[in-house]
């Protein structure tokens, strides 16, 4: 078997002892491997699998059936029969045995192709801190009620409005200051004929946008009837 066949055996043993899902890509790699040494036979491509996999060979029959399958109409080769010694897609001796033996690169591979949320678990499952504390914070917020988080999102309304308030006020306060220094500048120039025609435009654009949004702020409020600019 030369090296390029071995490779694609590699990767074939890896999306096989990820599950069913993933027995197309496996399929591909073996064929792979097929195509790099014609001289490669089902009976040691089972045996190279398996014994990565599940610590012993794959009957030669499981090879023909998941090949065909990829390239014909065959059936799916799932369940007991291709995959001998497998329970509910989860074999416990494979997995050890590929945790314990494989190389780091090849489980950080696996365990970089899982969901986002599956790789999530797998680090709380393994003690990282905050893995673990953020997977039980969305399982905890999965199994809220609809009304639940709304009656959250009104509380924290609740407790940060006053907060909100005060920086508004202070916002307000910065505002009023620059559009006091702005009108004093404007003066200025207008005192020593500095004012041009572009400046003029200029601050008479912005000060059109300034205009639109502190009308719309009267509206909110309710006191439009005191809205003197128009």
């Amino acid at each position: 078997m030369n090296n390029n066949a071995t490779r694609h055996l590699s990767q074939a043993a890896t999306f096989v002892a990820k599950g069913d899902q993933f027995y197309r890509k496996a399929a591909e790699q073996i064929i792979a491997a097929q195509k790099a040494d014609p001289m490669l036979s089902n009976r040691q491509i089972g045996k190279y699998i398996g014994e990565v996999v599940r610590g012993k060979a794959y009957d030669p029959s499981w090879v023909g059936k998941i090949v065909a399958w990829r390239t014909t109409d065959a059936a799916q080769p799932f369940g007991e029969e291709a995959r001998p010694g497998m329970r509910d897609g989860v074999d416990r001796a494979a997995t050890k045995r590929i945790l314990r033996e494989a190389p780091l690169e090849q489980i950080e591979q696996i365990i970089d192709e899982l969901p986002p949320s599956r790789r999530q678990a797998v680090a709380a499952a393994v003690g990282h801190g905050y893995a673990k504390a953020r997977q039980e914070y969305d399982e905890e917020e999965a199994r809220k009620t609809p009304a639940q988080r709304d009656e959250e999102q009104r509380a924290a309304l609740a407790l940060t409005q006053p907060i909100r308030k005060a920086m508004g006020g202070f916002a307000a306060l910065g505002i009023i200051g620059h559009l006091e220094q702005a009108t004093e500048e404007i003066r200025e120039l207008n005192a020593d004929a500095s004012m041009t025609p572009e400046l003029a435009k200029g601050i008479d654009r912005v000060l059109a946008a300034l205009t639109r949004e502190l009308k719309f702020s009267f509206q909110l409020l309710g006191i439009e009837e005191e809205w003197s600019h128009d």
